[in-house]
């Protein structure tokens, strides 16, 4: 929506796109919920904080291979951390990243299901989410 995009040129005299602070907010973000690990932590985050162990535990996963993917998360701001006594605890960081999630979520939800003439969804085919 009027989106402007600017170009450069780089030194192999390629033209590159500049992109402004939220595309590359929104290219972290997603970036950050590309791997299944990740996606799946951040959806356990959905419905409330966990701490590392409670994670492991839900994943089946060692604690190095949660913590290497929620370095990652946090390193793109998904996720914030908060220390209680010896435990630190994950929690989503905004409402954009709960909101993407649970529209992505829902519509992949809704595309699991067999065709319903019932199922009400927006003319771009995407079910809408409140």
């Amino acid at each position: 929506m009027g989106q402007k995009w600017e170009t450069r040129d780089n030194s192999a005299g390629e033209t590159e796109l500049e992109l402004d602070r939220s595309m590359n907010r929104m290219i972290c973000i997603y970036h950050a919920l590309s791997h299944p690990v990740r996606l799946t932590i951040c959806k356990y985050l959905l419905s409330r904080p966990h701490s590392v162990g409670e994670i492991c535990d839900m994943l089946g996963l060692k604690q190095y291979v949660v913590s290497q993917q929620l370095a990652v998360l946090r390193n793109s701001d998904v996720v914030e951390t908060n220390r209680v006594s010896r435990n630190i605890i994950y929690s989503l960081r905004s409402d954009a990243v709960r909101r993407i999630l649970r529209v992505s979520l829902r519509n992949a939800e809704l595309e699991s299901q067999p065709d319903q003439t019932d199922v009400p969804r927006r003319a771009s085919g995407f079910a809408r989410v409140s």
